[in-house]
């Protein structure tokens, strides 16, 4: 083997090395401190949850501390990856680099921090006082939520602001040309994967899509049209 290529070799291997174990110390610690950290996301939300299996509260917890230590190893992979390619790009092009890194963990951690404080908790409060219905001492009934539920539907609203804010940006600054139907199709495939089986829920969301979707894409066009005018 070439001497270059099995330094390259050995560099990525080493990378992916200190990636993993960044990321298995970072569950750990998550996972030794979920309840925690599931206070405190849920703290605006509620302070009491049911668990209706004798394995949920455990797969809750290794759900929190896998996706929390997804995030906190985002900015150290994107910082393995810039270390690694930088001796292949110019000045112009480091400095590009660096600049769409810090955007995109900007938009990263603010779009969390939006669905988290704000989001969440709105819906949240929707779907208690939606479900907490009763006409006196004829009938009455109680919403208990489970844990189970609001891990899963935080996570959900969480990807969903993290697409809803990626997609427009990376169509406008890199000026994606994707054929319309695609797009379509996409928002339609992730709105059915992503919401409740319920038709009017995921028209709904395959509508907000759609809308950011078109946004992007006028944006896309104003900005090429003005390209070529400053030409």
């Amino acid at each position: 083997m070439d001497k270059n290529v099995w330094f390259y070799t050995k560099e990525v291997l080493n990378r992916i090395y200190y990636i993993l174990f960044s990321f298995v110390l970072s569950f750990s610690i998550c996972y030794y401190y979920a309840d925690v950290f599931l206070y405190t996301l849920s703290i605006k939300c509620s302070n009491h949850f049911l668990c209706t299996s004798l394995s949920e509260a455990f797969f809750n917890f290794i759900t929190i501390s896998f996706y929390l230590s997804l995030y906190i190893t985002i900015p150290y992979t994107i910082y393995s990856i810039g270390c690694f390619i930088s001796s292949g790009l110019y000045v112009s092009e480091k400095r590009e680099f660096i600049k769409n890194s810090i955007i995109i963990i900007i938009l990263l951690y603010l779009s969390l921090f939006i669905a988290q404080n704000y989001i969440i908790p709105y819906l949240f409060k929707f779907f208690i006082d939606s479900g907490n219905l009763g006409h006196g001492e004829i009938f009455q009934l109680e919403v208990e939520p489970r844990i189970e539920s609001y891990v899963q539907m935080s996570i959900r609203i969480c990807l969903l602001s993290h697409i809803i804010v990626f997609v427009p940006y990376s169509m406008i600054y890199y000026s994606w040309n994707i054929p319309r139907q695609w797009l379509y199709l996409v928002a339609v495939m992730f709105a059915a994967f992503m919401a409740p089986p319920d038709v009017f829920v995921q028209l709904g969301l395959s509508m907000v899509l759609l809308l950011v979707v078109e946004s992007s894409v006028l944006v896309v066009c104003i900005k090429n049209k003005y390209k070529k005018r400053s030409l």
